[in-house]
């Protein structure tokens, strides 16, 4: 497992730092909160030495290969394959080569005696946390069957949730850039070619072509920089994305936003229901399947009210009633704890809220992608439209002059 060096304020507000080890840098933030810590920076060391860098040009497994895989892995077990053939082919059918790499040497494992969970934890980067501990409870159980179906079931519908909200999120970003580019076109190509004509006018431009010609030469004489200084920018975004500051402020952005809001919890209250249903159904106690949740979850603020709701819950608080308090979970998903609590069912109504959830925001997807196309449309046609217009209306005054 990957080191941490952290730095992080205790609760009389004196500075701690050190090096924590953990499967992620999400569950190495949960470790220092519940040393009651807070984290103000957390770094990998491998990135510290290179390995983000390398990273960033390797291609990632995601939850594509993570739904095939898995897929192929329960076929070939149910069938009664063994788990070290399995490995064998799927990471010679396997084209990533980071997930390649990791089966050949969770293989390798394998045959040296340990357990396919414990060496699933040596890659944190390849397989979830939700899929380490379902692989190590069915085989500590022996049930590794019937957690194998869970897995394939549960990273199944994400896929399937993930590619509704890329396509949702497509189409805008195709026009953004298509708007840039050609912003950056009819700047650099169309209005220089202009500029001599009007200086041979001898009147006064109107305000807005004056101020697209200031524009357009400044872009002309000083291209190179302005896109270098907005690949710079955009690096530097990235990077601030990454840090616990930068992603609690997005965090906190995405659950503010108009429409983006309701995408965003849909989001995580399908796969908060969906993650602990699995759990629970495999025995897990709550308090465990929370701290799993936790892991699983990309929002931190979100995160904060699991832990907390955990913590409370720890203390002999009655779940339903932890997270009651919470706006980000609604009364369904209260409801449905409090009834499966008192039922002994909780897995179970979890697992239907999970698809309600899932089918309300692969809709609201599809609505979403309706309607934000005119509004994209629209910012499309305000640009261009009131750049044709700045160009064009002083050749209004030329024709006029020349009549």
């Amino acid at each position: 497992m990957p080191d941490y060096k952290f730095t992080a304020r205790n609760k009389s507000g004196k500075s701690e730092s050190g090096v924590i080890t953990a499967t992620s840098d999400r569950s190495a933030m949960t470790l220092l909160k519940e040393r009651g810590l807070y984290v103000t920076n957390l770094k990998s060391q491998k990135e510290n030495k290179g390995g983000s860098f390398k990273r960033f040009f390797t291609k990632k497994v995601n939850s594509r290969d993570i739904s095939i895989w898995s897929n192929q892995f329960a076929a070939m077990y149910s069938a009664g394959v063994p788990i070290a053939f399995i490995l064998k082919t799927l990471s010679e059918q396997t084209e990533n080569k980071v997930f390649k790499e990791a089966q050949v040497n969770l293989l390798d494992d394998i045959t040296q005696g340990i357990s396919i969970g414990d060496g699933m934890e040596k890659y944190p980067h390849v397989f979830p946390e939700l899929m380490i501990n379902m692989f190590r409870v069915g085989e500590s159980a022996g049930i590794l069957e019937d957690s194998l179906h869970q897995v394939v079931k549960y990273y199944t519908q994400e896929h399937e949730v993930n590619q509704k909200m890329r396509t949702a999120m497509t189409y805008p970003i195709i026009v953004l850039v298509m708007a840039l580019v050609v912003v950056w076109v009819l700047m650099t190509r169309m209005v220089p070619s202009y500029v001599e004509a009007y200086a041979n006018l001898g009147s006064e431009l109107p305000l807005p072509t004056r101020i697209l010609i200031v524009m357009s030469g400044f872009l002309v004489n000083n291209g190179v920089f302005v896109l270098i200084g907005l690949a710079a920018i955009a690096a530097l975004a990235v990077a601030w994305s990454r840090t616990t500051t930068g992603k609690r402020f997005i965090d906190n952005l995405k659950l503010k936003m108009p429409i983006f809001n309701q995408l965003e919890l849909l989001k995580n209250q399908s796969r908060f229901c969906r993650i602990l249903s699995t759990l629970l159904h495999h025995g897990i106690d709550i308090i465990s399947a929370l701290r799993l949740v936790d892991r699983s979850i990309s929002n931190s603020v979100i995160c904060d009210v699991i832990q907390e709701a955990r913590e409370e819950s720890s203390r002999g608080e009655s779940v339903a009633n932890a997270f009651a308090r919470s706006k980000y979970f609604p009364p369904l998903i209260v409801n449905m704890m409090k009834v499966g609590e008192e039922a002994g069912s909780m897995d179970i109504l979890l697992g239907k809220a999970a698809d309600l959830y899932e089918v309300d925001l692969i809709n609201m997807s599809e609505r979403f992608n309706t309607m934000i196309e005119p509004f994209v449309n629209l910012f499309l046609a305000v640009i261009v439209g009131g750049i044709l217009i700045a160009v064009f209306v002083p050749m209004f005054s030329m024709y006029n002059m020349i009549l």
